[in-house]
Order: structure tokens, then sequence, then C-alpha cells
């Protein structure tokens, strides 16, 4: 399994005016800016360099209690934990440090505020995923009440570098959930993932520059992959076959190398078969449906000043897929 691309790159927040083509239909059910039902933190990163703050808001006007589990992405294992957030609260913690419960946090510091629960920290050189679903009495429901954001800091230089991603969303399906710990995203239960996933990029090719930066400057793209079908009763891995078809800024179309991964994956976009191009387009289509998130790295090699952005990716295709709960105790 690939991991976190570790070269850092100076931010360039600005738009990447790659070539406009046209989008496959049937776009996925899920969303990244209004509440859903579950809320999928694909990329979380706690390490000696980087570290992964968590925001949850319950935007209902009622108490909302929620079952969390994280992934580990290298054994797929799992460690599951409950919050409670009374109406409209917010809640936030580290992925690193988690949160006790302490009624003395002053104003301002990290654990401020109502404590949701406790929440317990990941373990060392943790990259893998979290999922948090909506639940009253341990029961699955559905109440499109969740909203959340995941942002990664860069601890291991003085300019502390950020890149902020928007939870994706499932949100509840045209039928009735049946509130067991077998969750359908089939449509009708809850919302689909999708097969299909979209993105621009700047490939790190010849010349491989930053457009804004320059001579001396490089730019690498990595994709984060996690299936829907999720098995937390059994800590089970899904197979996932990613297969690549790229585009550069003349709509010129190559294939790229196919991927195939277990339980979660995280990789750099491998551009070698483009021609020279400023901007490209990559599409990504799975044999399973998958959420996706995207961080771009853009370095300056002369002042070796960094930064990174993380990003949300179109999403089309929808599939059903299946998300297994453990059984509380």
């Amino acid at each position: 399994m690939s991991t976190f691309y570790g070269r850092h790159a100076l931010a360039l927040l600005g738009a990447v005016g790659a070539c406009v083509l046209s989008v496959p239909s049937a776009q996925a059910g899920t969303d990244h800016d209004r509440p859903g039902s579950i809320l999928i933190f694909p990329k979380v990163v706690a390490n000696a360099n980087r570290d992964t703050v968590i925001e949850i808001t319950n935007s209902g006007n009622m108490t909302n209690e929620v079952r969390c589990f994280y992934l580990d992405g290298d054994n797929c294992r799992t460690n599951d934990f409950d919050l409670t957030l009374t109406k409209q609260q917010p809640t936030q913690w580290s992925a690193a440090a988690g949160r006790p419960v302490n009624l003395l946090d002053p104003f301002a510091s990290s654990g401020s505020g109502l404590d949701p629960g406790v929440v317990p920290p990941v373990t060392d050189d943790f990259e893998g995923a979290l999922v948090c679903v909506e639940v009253v009495n341990d029961a699955p429901i559905a109440q499109n009440k969740l909203k959340g954001t995941a942002t990664i800091v860069d601890n291991s230089g003085a300019d502390s570098n950020t890149s902020k991603y928007n939870a994706i969303a499932v949100t509840s399906g045209t039928g009735a959930a049946d509130a067991n710990n077998t969750l359908a995203l089939d449509g009708s239960e809850y919302s689909q993932c999708g097969r299909v996933h979209r993105l621009d990029f700047i490939p790190d090719v010849a010349p491989g520059l930053d457009p804004v930066i320059g001579s001396d400057s490089a730019v690498v793209t990595n994709v984060t992959v996690l299936p829907c079908d999720l098995d937390f009763s059994r800590n089970r891995p899904t197979s996932i076959t990613l297969n690549a078809q790229l585009w550069n800024e003349f709509e010129v179309a190559s294939s790229g190398p196919g991927r195939t991964f277990s339980c979660w994956d995280s990789f750099s976009i491998d551009p070698a078969s483009l021609n020279p191009t400023t901007f490209a387009t990559v599409e990504y289509t799975s044999n399973r449906p998958v959420v996706m998130i995207a961080e771009s790295f853009h370095s300056d090699t002369n002042s070796n000043a960094t930064g990174s952005a993380a990003r949300n990716v179109h999403s089309s295709d929808a599939a059903s897929s299946t998300i297994r709960l453990s059984t509380t105790p």
C-alpha cells in the first residue's frame, strides 16, 4: 500500500484551469456541502509530521447521538467511540491527542466547550479514515443533521501549513431506515456512493512546474480512497480495483496505470502517460463504490517553502454498497 507522499509544496490555492470535459451522468448521492446521516472522513493522518483536527457539528435542534469508527489503513482494524451532541453543537478534537472529558478546560483551549464524550487518540503513525453514524439508543437512524470538516496540520515546520476538506455526507434515501446495524447505501435506506471520480490537477511531468511559482518548483497530487463497502463488525477489508483515464490540456486522452488495494489507499497520481502539459484531468473508475479526497503539494526547491491544499472530488455513477456496524456490548 502506498502512503502519504512526503514532499510538501508552496500552496497554490487558485483554481486549476484544466480542460472542460463531459462528465458522466448519474451523479452520486453523497454530498460534502449539506448535512447527512453518515459522515466519512477518508483521510486522517497522525504522525510525527502531521496531525488531523476533526470538527463535527449537529445542525439539528435536538440532541444527536453518534457512533464513530476509526479505520486503520494499514491493517483495517477499527476503534469505535460514542458522541452526544446537544442541539446546534459543534465539537472538535485532535486525532493524535483525542479528547478526554474535562469540565475544567480553560476558555479557548483545545478541549473547551461541552465535552461530547471520550474520544480516544489514534495509534502512532496513523493513516486511515473516520466514519460517524447517527444513532438513537445505539440503533442507526437517518436524520441528516451531521456536518464535518477535517484540517490536516503540518507540525514539521514553523509555517504550520494546513489542508482542509469537508467530510463526505451520506444522506437518507427515499425509503425508511430499518434501524439495524447493516446500513444499505442503496438509494433507499441511505444515498449511494459513486464509482467514477474526476479531478483536475497539475501533473508533475516535464516541465513539471507550478505555473505560479515557475522554475525550480514541482507539484504532486495525492489521492486517498476509501471503499463504501465497510465491515466494522468483522474488520473485513474490501478489495478495490481502480482504472485511470487521463486528459492533457488539449483534451488528448491516455490510459493511466491501474491499481488494486484492500481496505484503504493513498497514492500520488502517476502522469507518466501524459505529454508535457500544464494542466490535466484524471478520471478513476472503480469496480465498487468508493469515496475520494485529493491533496496537492506544491514546492519551491530554492526557498524550501512548502504548502498543500486538500479538496473534495466530483463523483458520479452511483452504485449500492453496505456498511456493517459492530454490535455494541
